[in-house]
């Protein structure tokens, strides 16, 4: 991978030096990121001991973490193992953090009694300091759980973990519309994606409708509206409106870049921005229709980023260009197999990685490389990192 200087910083909050990233399914891919809007070589990585630890896993969710001595490492959730993973690239070994076998819902799953052993359903994994780790899980009572060590080093200690539930009800729930003023610990849907906002003390958590904030032990909802789900026919949402008053459908990863949120809404066919301060709603990318087939966005006929149809925006990541100081989002569409890059200061668009309609599973560059339903997206200043299901071992 080239080196490029790290400006990737914007996208985080005040305590996280790193960019927090997205999930979801099938490779997990490494591809070195090129200055210019050139298309992206795949490799597959290999993890050299993950069957004798975890044996075969089915990659739900990724998160780049680094150690106060710039260590680096991947936290994988993983579905089929039920555990959340993490690989040391300086030892080059692989080891379960938490989950993979135990009760689907006990008192195990209570404050800092949780054991490493306890069975989940992990869908998208955050990083949000050296020492803490969110993880959205879609089983155990449809909670989200806050992972996090006694020591501020990597890679995470197991031996030392203790954990809470920043939100969600207790075993053997009955699911509930999320309300406003509600307690933390009341019941919600399943969760996928979270984003914590260290600066505001706040945890946004994504249901199928909308965006629901935590803060001080209580929920709000922070973008769309329960009980309505988002239509592509919603005329109103193509304007820029209040966060509150939009509709969403399947709202999935999120980031932050400086005092805007991005939110790739895979029910929507588009990604949405919303400027922290104002609570306005915009469409960064994307027009909510589905024409078909999809355009291709070639390097030499790249698309306009407000004309563009998607079908179904899942993974997202962002950087910013050291060139120009725009922001580059990455948006992982879940349906047709490719990775888009979209450059919101010159509204050009361009597919980096994959075959258009015709997923896959094939290492290579552009003219060969295939891709599959993409879960989650992490970006490092050179590096992007994709889940779109499967590590190959």
């Amino acid at each position: 991978a080239s080196t490029r200087p790290n400006n990737s910083h914007r996208q985080a909050s005040a305590t996280t030096p790193w960019p927090m990233l997205v999930i979801m399914s099938a490779l997990m891919l490494c591809v070195a990121l090129p200055t210019e809007a050139a298309p992206l070589s795949l490799e597959t990585l290999h993890f050299p001991n993950i069957d004798e630890a975890v044996g075969y896993t089915s990659a739900s969710g990724l998160a780049v973490s680094y150690s106060p001595s710039g260590a680096k490492s991947l936290i994988i959730a993983s579905l089929t193992n039920a555990s959340i993973l993490q690989y040391d690239f300086v030892s080059n070994t692989t080891a379960r953090l938490i989950g993979g076998s135990g009760l689907v819902c006990s008192p195990e799953y209570d404050g800092d009694k949780m054991s490493i052993w306890s069975q989940i359903r992990p869908e998208g994994v955050e990083v949000i300091n050296d020492h803490t780790i969110l993880f959205a899980d879609g089983m155990t009572g449809s909670r989200i759980v806050q992972l996090a060590t006694t020591s501020s080093i990597v890679p995470f200690s197991p031996s030392t973990t203790i954990f809470a539930k920043p939100v969600g009800g207790p075993c053997n729930y009955t699911q509930k519309t999320t309300t406003n003023g509600a307690n933390a610990d009341t019941p919600i849907g399943p969760p996928e994606f979270t984003l914590y906002l260290a600066d505001r003390s706040e945890l946004l958590f994504t249901q199928f409708d909308s965006v629901v904030s935590v803060k001080n032990d209580k929920m709000t909802v922070y973008f769309g509206t329960p009980g309505n789900k988002g239509k592509r026919t919603h005329t109103y949402n193509k304007m820029d409106i209040n966060r509150i008053v939009a509709t969403t459908a399947d709202p999935s990863q999120m980031v932050r870049v400086g005092d805007e949120i991005f939110i790739a809404e895979r029910g929507m066919g588009i990604v949405r921005k919303i400027n922290l301060t104002s609570g306005i709603a915009s469409v960064a990318v994307g027009t909510f229709t589905t024409t078909w087939p999809p355009e291709n966005c070639t390097t030499a006929a790249p698309c306009v980023i407000n004309t563009t149809t998607m079908v179904a925006p899942r993974g997202l990541a962002a950087l910013i260009d050291p060139d120009t100081n725009g922001i580059i989002l990455f948006i992982g569409d879940a349906s047709v197999g490719v990775i888009y890059r979209a450059h919101l200061a010159t509204g050009r668009m361009f597919v980096v990685a994959g075959q258009l309609l015709r997923p896959g599973r094939r290492d290579g560059d552009i003219a060969v490389s295939q891709i599959g339903g993409v879960r989650q997206l992490s970006a490092t200043s050179d590096t992007l990192y994709i889940s779109d299901g499967r590590i190959r071992v």
